[in-house]
């Protein structure tokens, strides 16, 4: 039977959606911008619906000889434009030391304790030399916690199952003998003064109904509909829209959005 977090997955209208598609577009650029000259081939694992290669397909100034996209999701991989591969992170059909540069961008969120240890260990089994990754910024996993209104289970509609800071990036890969040579913060997030605090308060206490096209990772429940409060129902994004308004004149700190990172091997 389909796990109900590959079927969260394999529902590409939100990844390939405008919106989507321009938050992503100035991260992809300047995680390209960290990629060396000496870099000819590259996997990207956990590729998606291809936006990375998407971009570095369309530069002119760079010829890579060999890139792969490889994902678990068939539904987003037919839109890759490169050479692609059906695959989990946790076991990737690719020979050893067979790429330059590997990367894995908003991926290392989703996995699992196990998943985690073995997508690790098969990007420096792959990598010649580098490993890329991006993951959210310190993000608090249950400020998003949505719940299902089938089994009352509390989840992240993203399917997230953790959260990294830039100082435990840093060690990711130092004991499989890969340093950190770049760890950059990019983009921004608002926080409103004592307002988001409030918020996430509320948020404990009435939990929205998970959103359409996010399957409880439960029971597999699916909205099909407008995201909506359960505090009323009856008017999806109402709180949504105050913000919006509170944003003009409130004060407002800001934190980075993603954490960006280049590692290279050491021996």
């Amino acid at each position: 039977m389909m796990s109900y977090d590959k079927r969260h997955y394999d529902s590409v209208e939100s990844w390939r959606s405008s919106e989507s598609i321009n938050l992503q577009y100035d991260r992809i650029a300047f995680t390209y911008a960290m990629i060396s000259s000496d870099v000819k081939s590259i996997l990207d694992v956990g590729c998606g619906t291809g936006l990375f290669f998407d971009y570095v397909l369309d530069r002119k100034d760079v010829k890579f000889e060999r890139l792969l996209g490889s994902d678990a999701s068939m539904g987003r991989l037919k839109y890759v434009k490169a050479d692609r591969v059906n695959a989990d992170i946790t076991c990737l059909p690719v020979d050893g030391l067979s790429f330059d540069l590997v990367s894995a961008m908003e991926v290392f969120e989703h996995l699992s304790v196990d998943e985690f240890v073995q997508g690790v260990n098969e990007l420096v089994r792959i990598s010649k030399r580098y490993i890329l990754i991006s993951v959210p910024n310190n993000e608090r996993l249950e400020d998003n916690f949505v719940i299902c209104r089938s089994c009352k289970t509390r989840f992240h509609p993203s399917h997230h199952k953790r959260s990294f800071k830039p100082d435990n990036i840093n060690d990711l890969f130092q004991e499989c003998g890969y340093r950190a040579t770049t760890i950059r913060v990019f983009g921004k997030t608002a926080e409103m003064v004592l307002l988001t605090p409030l918020y996430r308060w509320f948020k404990q206490i009435f939990p929205p109904v998970h959103r359409a096209e996010s399957p409880c990772p439960v029971c597999g429940f699916l909205l099909k509909g407008e995201f909506r409060s359960t505090i009323n129902p009856g008017k999806p994004g109402y709180l949504k829209r105050i913000a919006n308004v509170l944003r003009l004149f409130w004060p407002t700190k800001y934190k980075g959005r993603w954490i960006i990172a280049m590692f290279e091997k050491t021996a």
